[in-house]
């Protein structure tokens, strides 16, 4: 595996880490200092925001995450000339502002390197571990999922490395909270800045909001859903062209990704097989995509000990929403039956143009637990 281009060598590294981990425990301690958290948070915030030396660089190399290198390389250069956010004109088109406002949250946090991944990566625990302690005070979340959300390994994993996804994680999070708060000015910041950050997540937004406009308390409305129905088919008739071209514009991106040079003509080539359409080929390639995407690695015959881990924390987390909901009182079954869809359909439109089995599972996580989420906070609130 080769080594980071940026980074000082490993002594003069662990000391940045270590002084920017210990500058950043202070935020917990003036938590605790303020009885925001009590002396059990404290001790799991601080054991917690070490994950990220265990989990960048040491049980996987950056170059697994190659793109960090983006991030560390322009929030140093922000840091040393703030100025390059107002005269660089080339972070200002829609694909690239999501690299500058993440690069200079990075610039302006109080940790003391920026010559490092872990530095970074610090940053994006510490955020996802305040977020969650936010939550647990307000009680919009309980004991068994704060624990699930600070052990699942894919969580810690990508909220452990310098990359937008925690911010999309935790979006996603304060989007529902909004939402059942009914903040509408905030829910629409946090709208905004969603499909800033990955803006093939407005179909996740969009499906939410399409299944929770229908599917209310202990009723289907059926005025609603025809109302929905009617709308989306009308965009569909008139637009059928441009979402079909939206559609095979993203997923030959990632077929490039997967098998080629996006610009190569062979794969261009290729392609045209995996192309979508109006057309029953296009059905049984979406079947067959949905099928791939659902499917764990560990069990297309892909045997190696990180897709074992991917497989039995899969098997972990259904095991354990089963559990709860089975043992769930009074459980509510439009509510389960929403999330269900919201599930299924979300993973649904991502199968359709995703292929490769490490960003397949990158793009399952933030839906996963933005449902497990979702779901637990929704029937709590539907008892108040």
């Amino acid at each position: 595996m080769p080594s980071s281009w940026i980074q000082p060598v490993f002594i003069y590294s662990l000391i940045f880490d270590i002084a920017s981990y210990i500058v950043l425990s202070c935020v917990f301690f003036v938590l605790f200092k303020k009885k925001i958290i009590n002396n059990k948070l404290l001790f799991l915030s601080l054991f917690f925001l070490l994950t990220p030396f265990l989990f960048n660089g040491f049980l996987f190399d950056w170059s697994k995450f190659p793109d960090q290198s983006k991030y560390l390389n322009l929030s140093y250069n922000i840091r040393n000339n703030p100025e390059i956010i107002f005269s660089s004109d080339q972070y200002y088109s829609f694909h690239n502002l999501k690299f500058l406002i993440t690069s200079s949250i990075y610039a302006f946090s109080p940790i003391l390197s920026l010559e490092t991944y872990i530095g970074v990566s610090l940053v994006n625990r510490t955020l996802f571990l305040l977020t969650l302690i936010f939550f647990i005070n307000k009680r919009f979340i309980d004991n068994y999922n704060s624990i699930l959300f600070l052990l699942a390994p894919s969580l810690i994993l990508y909220t452990s490395i310098a990359l937008r996804d925690t911010f999309i994680i935790i979006l996603m999070f304060w989007f529902l909270y909004f939402f059942y708060m009914k903040k509408y000015f905030y829910l629409i910041i946090i709208f905004f800045l969603l499909i800033l950050f990955r803006f093939p997540i407005i179909t996740i937004i969009f499906t939410f909001l399409f299944f929770s406009f229908f599917i209310e308390n202990n009723q289907i409305n059926y005025k609603k859903f025809s109302l929905l129905l009617l709308f989306i088919g009308s965009i569909t008739f008139f637009y059928n062209d441009k979402i079909i071209y939206l559609l095979n514009f993203y997923r030959e991106g990632f077929f490039a990704e997967e098998f080629g040079q996006y610009t190569s003509v062979s794969n261009k080539i290729e392609f045209q097989k995996f192309k979508l359409g109006y057309n029953l080929s296009s059905v049984l390639l979406a079947i067959n995509s949905f099928y791939n995407f659902m499917l764990p690695p560990f069990l297309k015959g892909k045997i190696n000990i990180f897709y074992f881990v991917q497989f039995l924390e899969g098997f972990v987390i259904f095991s354990y929403l089963y559990i709860r909901i089975k043992f769930q009182k009074n459980l509510n079954y439009f509510i389960l039956f929403k999330w269900i869809l919201i599930y299924f359909f979300s993973y649904f439109i991502y199968s359709l143009v995703i292929f490769n089995d490490g960003t397949i599972h990158r793009y399952k996580i933030p839906i996963l637990f933005f449902v497990i989420f979702g779901y637990f906070v929704n029937i709590k609130k539907e008892k108040v």
